[in-house]
């Protein structure tokens, strides 16, 4: 097996220290491609550019997502999770550089393309990184953690993202200085992060016969999980992208308070996402966890949309952000797909994220699609916004499967 190396450091400590150093490194490349929307207003003041073309700005990053996330997983999953890892975040922090240096919105949009695949190539050594350091049986709680601290750090990012530009002045500025703070975190990546290879993962990826492409047809749930996810993240991507102008435009908001909302998406939503990692009434109920948190999301997306009051606004934002809760339950159905091997369940992972990034790469375009043919940006926010219900069908689906799903 190509690029095995047994490395015999066994501390639970060190263990978290290695997850939570590749983690953050992971969240800081999150913020970089994510939080654009909060740069689109200055970006299109500079270029003078329409709403489809800033949605296609926003949605170039998840291309690469959609066009390379299974091949990539495919080929890549064969080699050391740790230098794969490390080129990735390098090659982040390179294109998140150069899309402040770009000169015109092709480049601007080639760079944000580029971005998009050293983004998805991050993701390939994440499901690996886990399946080494961490005991099977603490998985689920593992998950909960991870991607609780994923999103607290999205948030963060929304946060940060326009003081730091409200400080610099400039969105390019901007982009130079995040890039800075993720050289210093992949520092700490290059020095601190190991590989493991434990007798129980090494078995499991010698005993890989063939191609783990197989694994498209072997199981249903990724398949589930991907169109039901897509929705929500088309929803979210559209929203991400479009309601910092909406609220400029149509309640005077500066940045920082939109920031501030968006961030609620991602930091209300870790008390959610522990709860279902470790209380056995959600863990064993995916299908009704997923099926309230789309009517809810829905919900929280609309209400953005008809109040002006601060308050209210904040409100909707934490209310949405507990909807999302569900995103733990979506890895660990995966990991415990029956006789699913490390490579199979890096595919398994890939096919679910492709799926659900075709929702995300559509979200902005859409949105954008319709605000320049009604020139209206409410009404194009509130049909986005529907998608989120096919989270709830999703849950119903796995219902009535019933295969693999505990309830």
């Amino acid at each position: 097996m190509m690029g095995l190396l047994r490395r015999p450091t066994d501390s639970p400590v060190y263990a978290w220290v290695v997850v939570g150093t590749f983690i953050t490194n992971y969240s800081l490349i999150d913020i970089s491609a994510l939080t654009i929307g909060l740069l689109l207003p200055d970006i299109r003041d500079e270029m003078g550019l329409t709403a489809t073309q800033l949605g296609m700005i926003s949605s170039a990053v998840i291309f690469g997502n959609l066009a390379f996330e299974i091949p990539a997983n495919v080929w890549l999953s064969r080699y050391r999770p740790w230098r794969v890892a490390s080129i990735a975040f390098i090659a982040s922090a390179g294109f998140t550089a150069l899309n402040g240096w770009a000169p015109s919105f092709i480049i601007l949009l080639t760079m944000r393309l580029l971005l998009g695949v050293a983004y998805i190539v991050c993701k390939v050594p994440r499901t690996l990184v886990v399946l080494q350091w961490v005991p099977r049986r603490r998985i689920p709680l593992a998950n909960g953690i991870i991607f609780s601290f994923i999103d607290s750090m999205g948030g963060v990012g929304f946060i940060v993202i326009p003081i730091i530009l409200g400080i610099l002045g400039d969105w390019r500025l901007t982009l130079y200085a995040w890039t800075a703070i993720t050289l210093v975190a992949i520092l700490a990546w290059l020095v601190l992060g190991k590989d493991r290879y434990t007798p129980e993962f090494r078995r499991g990826m010698e005993s890989q016969v063939g191609s783990p492409i197989r694994t498209l047809i072997k199981y249903r749930e990724p398949w589930i999980l991907g169109f039901g996810i897509g929705g929500t993240i088309a929803a979210l991507f559209g929203f991400n992208s479009f309601w910092p102008i909406y609220a400029r435009d149509e309640y005077d908001l500066t940045l920082t308070f939109s920031g501030l909302v968006i961030s609620m998406f991602s930091l209300a939503c870790t008390p959610g996402k522990i709860a279902v990692s470790v209380v056995p009434a959600l863990v064993n109920r995916p299908s009704l966890v997923l099926t309230v948190c789309g009517i809810a999301m829905w919900a929280s997306f609309a209400g953005l949309l008809f109040t002006d009051s601060g308050l209210y606004l904040l409100l909707f934002g934490c209310i949405n952000g507990l909807s999302f809760c569900f995103i733990p339950l979506k890895m660990t159905h995966l990991y415990d797909l029956p006789a699913i091997r490390p490579r199979e369940l890096t595919v398994a992972v890939s096919l679910m994220f492709t799926i659900l990034w075709a929702g995300g790469f559509l979200g902005p375009l859409v949105v954008g699609v319709i605000d320049d043919a009604t020139h209206d940006l409410q009404l194009a926010l509130f049909v986005i916004s529907f998608g989120t219900l096919s989270l709830s069908l999703a849950g119903l689906h796995l219902k009535a499967l019933g295969k693999h799903t505990p309830d």
